[in-house]
């Protein structure tokens, strides 16, 4: 598992620009930390590039109020006065393997440390991604 702890205003959470990091279909194989001081709002530039037609990149992204434990953010859904909660994942299908889909995501923040991880779906032959972040706010 890769895991940085990451201070500065911008930079490379997963990969570089040079060197992205080949995924796996697990969340727990590359997950990095930004902690983010008195920022509250967070871009990501993700450089995703599929192996495979089809295949789907998966994002999660958790806060901590001290740096230590970490929660899932969640989204919300409210039907007949029942509201429902669900892990919060950005997903993206690359439609063609090998072409490099360019990705930006804006995210609120109000946590000191946020943890970013990623998977792809599939079993092998994975793609590879690089992100990219700048804090402001």
């Amino acid at each position: 598992m890769s895991n940085k702890y990451i201070s500065q205003q911008e930079g490379y959470v997963i990969g570089t620009e040079l060197v992205p990091i080949t995924l796996t279909a697990s969340f727990d194989d590359n997950v990095n930390v930004v902690h983010m001081g008195n920022k509250s709002q967070m871009q990501l530039y993700i450089d995703y590039t599929p192996a495979q037609d089809g295949r789907k990149i998966s994002v999660q992204i958790e806060g901590s109020p001290n740096g230590s434990r970490y929660y899932k953010k969640v989204t919300s859904d409210i039907s007949s006065g029942t509201e429902t909660w669900s892990i919060k994942v950005g997903t993206f299908t690359g439609t063609t393997g090998g072409v490099t889909y360019p990705i930006e995501v804006s995210e609120p923040v109000a946590d000191k440390s946020i943890r970013i991880s990623v998977k792809e779906d599939g079993s092998a032959n994975f793609g590879t991604v690089s992100i990219q972040f700048l804090k402001s706010g």
